[in-house]
């Protein structure tokens, strides 16, 4: 079924309501060489295209992606190193490149992505290298609490 959809708010804001879970490349270990397989993909190729030509269409003053797991790089690990989970898209970090990119390539500069199912809370720049701070920016990521009681505390550490 397909459940992705683009709502529009007049000139002000254009909301992307993406699909992370039907059409994504199964998840692999952290370890396995498959985390950098480029033909693997968080949304699949018919979104990810429709996403992308719908970006770079907008005429609106802020393009909202609307989608339900982390974006940024997400540390779960406050010492050296890295450990990223993989059931969000640290664990598709080529269609990650690939949508990054694609903003950058159509010069979207009005990027904003909220985003839910963690259970914390998190703001997070996109950035277009996650291993250079300095890189392009381009977008920011909210995201929100969406357990009840809010007990939980964010595990992810700072995007890096």
């Amino acid at each position: 079924m397909r459940i992705y959809r683009r709502l529009r708010f007049g000139a002000l804001a254009e909301f992307d309501v993406l699909d992370g879970r039907q059409y994504r490349s199964d998840q692999v270990d952290r370890n396995s060489p498959e985390t950098q397989d480029p033909d693997r993909s968080m949304l699949g190729a018919e979104q990810e295209r429709w996403l992308l030509d719908g970006l770079g269409s907008s005429t609106a003053r802020w393009n909202i992606l609307a989608q339900q797991t982390v974006m940024a790089r997400a540390d779960r690990d406050p010492g050296e190193g890295l450990r990223l989970p993989m059931d969000n898209w640290n664990g598709y970090e080529p269609a990650r490149q690939r949508l990054v990119d694609g903003v950058v390539d159509r010069g979207v500069d009005n990027l904003v992505v909220i985003t839910g199912d963690a259970h914390c809370s998190m703001a997070a720049d996109l950035k277009q290298d996650f291993a250079d701070p300095d890189s392009l920016t381009v977008g920011a990521e909210f995201l929100a609490r969406v357990d009840q009681l809010g007990r939980r505390r964010c595990r992810h550490g700072p995007a890096r």
